[in-house]
């Protein structure tokens, strides 16, 4: 008696069109064939650029089709395991910080005009660490999510995941291909044009999926 019967031809047909409409929204460009290995047919999922640092070969990742996990969570396990290529920016966040005596002196000893002296003084206190997760190239929206907090001293501090959405004023894909060659001189330059370009729409609710 047969308990169960799956169409591996279905599944695989569903399981290509959502993994399709995940990369569509990647932040890095990748190379998606359908192949073999170890006997198994899957997909082999290459991110441009990537290089494993044991090898200094490019990264080619291999998916074998799983006809008994859903779709969804194949994708999933797709996404898994290319987050650790997506690009990241930084978000400097200053405070107005008040002076103290001792710092009002020593501005003082330095030749500053003491009635000119302010009280607080605006002062870098942190840094949201986010991770570019989707764009929506057609609208020109970033999708980010928070990793952690790097506090003044330079400390990285893991967070609860918050995803936020930007309007980004300009070409998302022009911003992402100067990412990718390396135009910008580091990552606080790509964040500061990134930020300074950028609208906040809102925050968005995390969820556990491709």
């Amino acid at each position: 008696m047969v308990k169960e019967y799956i169409n591996g031809n279905e599944w695989t047909r569903k399981a290509l069109e959502k993994m399709k409409a995940f990369l569509d929204r990647t932040p890095i460009l990748i190379t998606e064939i359908i192949g073999t290995q170890d006997c198994k047919d899957g997909v082999f999922i290459i991110p441009e650029g990537a290089i494993n640092p044991d090898t200094l070969e490019q990264v080619k990742l291999f998916f074998p089709f799983d006809y008994d996990m859903e779709p969804k969570s194949w994708v999933h396990n797709i996404r898994e395991a290319i987050v650790p290529y997506y690009p990241r920016i930084v978000e400097p966040i200053y405070e107005n910080v008040e002076l103290t005596p001792k710092e009002m002196a020593i501005k003082a000893e330095e030749g500053a005009d003491i009635s000119s002296i302010p009280k607080f003084e605006k002062r870098l206190v942190k840094r949201n660490c986010w991770r570019i997760d989707k764009i929506l190239c057609f609208k020109d929206i970033f999708i980010l999510t928070q990793e952690g907090i790097t506090d003044s001293s330079g400390k990285f501090t893991p967070c609860e995941p918050k995803m936020v959405r930007y309007k980004y004023q300009g070409s998302s894909v022009i911003f992402l291909n100067k990412l990718r060659n390396k135009e910008f001189k580091d990552y606080n330059e790509a964040s500061k044009e990134f930020f300074n370009r950028a609208i906040f729409i809102d925050e968005v609710r995390v969820k556990n999926e491709a």
